[in-house]
């Protein structure tokens, strides 16, 4: 039976990731698939630790380094895909380990042809490590499910005639590369699956609140560039919308209340501000407490989000705007 599976191209991109470069790269190479029918490379950022010197001591991976001042994960993604072999290729972050058989379950089904991409289930390493690994945790649960969807994330199984027949990734993306490519993908005929079988074990590597802040900021930076790219057409557009005039009502609540001296428009601005927690239905597969946390984590995320989305109108006239690659 493995011996009838087609090869495959693992691509790993990192920058500054010497703490998980080994067990990625450790995970690919005990994976229960023919060892000859797969290749590994890693295509790093520019990293200042040692994550280069960590990967050139396996002999089987292919290291490449970018030099370029600010580079891009659909950079590196696609600078990985230049140079894969194999017509199939295995996307992973270097925070990520990938599942001993997933490829084993994933590969044949890429068999039909108007299958462009297929990505399975996440669970995220040490769940209770702290609150953010927590939310990370909640949102791979919250995920699951299989069949045709929309968009996949950064580690997918992709053709490779497909990611270069869509013009691969979008390099200028500072974020929400994936559903941008997905979002070409579908709009070209072909179609993305979703299986139940576990993917990868991710690592957030979360410590403190100002990381998570800016992971959020960084979002809500790609929903503006994103919907601005495709526009109305685009999901990320009408996110951007609703994180704006969310923010918007929210602070024209609180100008009325601090001018006025309004408790009304104070119980207002509470309520805008505690959509999720005080008006979402429970999620059946979640505990009590896991949704009470997981609505606060929705109710907050939409400030970073909405500052990142103003920094990208900000600066919007300091540079040359974003080229459809269609």
């Amino acid at each position: 039976m493995l011996h009838t599976l087609p090869p495959v191209s693992v691509i790993i991109i990192g920058l500054n990731c010497e703490n998980h470069i080994d067990a990625c790269i450790q995970s690919v190479s005990q994976v229960n698939y023919p060892k000859d029918k797969i290749e590994i490379l890693f295509i790093d950022g520019g990293s200042t630790d040692q994550s280069v010197q960590r990967a050139k001591q396996y002999k089987h991976v292919k290291t490449t380094v970018l030099e370029e001042r600010f580079p891009t994960p659909g950079r590196a993604r696609n600078v990985g895909a230049n140079l894969a072999k194999y017509e199939l290729i295995q996307y992973l972050d270097s925070d990520t380990e990938l599942e001993t058989n997933w490829l084993k379950h994933a590969a044949p089904i890429m068999k039909t042809a108007r299958i462009a991409a297929v990505f399975g289930a996440c669970q995220e390493k040490e769940e209770k490590k702290n609150i953010y690994h927590q939310i990370a945790s909640l949102d791979w649960r919250l995920s699951k499910g299989e069949g045709n969807t929309t968009a996949f994330g950064g580690i997918v199984l992709i053709k490779k005639h497909i990611l270069n027949e869509v013009g691969g990734y979008h390099s200028e993306l500072i974020a929400g590369e994936d559903p941008e490519l997905s979002f070409r993908i579908i709009d070209t005929g072909y179609t993305i699956q979703k299986l139940r079988t576990d993917m990868i074990t991710h690592d957030i590597n979360m410590t403190r609140f100002r990381h998570y802040a800016q992971r959020c900021y960084k979002t809500g930076y790609g929903f503006a560039q994103v919907g601005c790219l495709h526009q109305k057409r685009h999901p990320y557009y009408t996110k951007m919308i609703r994180i704006a005039l969310r923010n918007s009502l929210l602070l024209i609540c609180l100008g009325l209340c601090i001018l006025f001296q309004s408790i009304w428009c104070l119980l207002l601005a509470m309520c805008i501000f505690f959509k999720n927690f005080l008006f979402s239905p429970s999620r059946p597969n979640l505990t009590r407490q896991e949704n009470k946390l997981y609505n606060c984590h929705l109710d907050f995320v939409i400030l970073p989000q909405f500052l990142g989305i103003l920094r990208f109108f900000i600066g919007l006239g300091l540079r040359k705007p974003l080229r459809n690659r269609r």
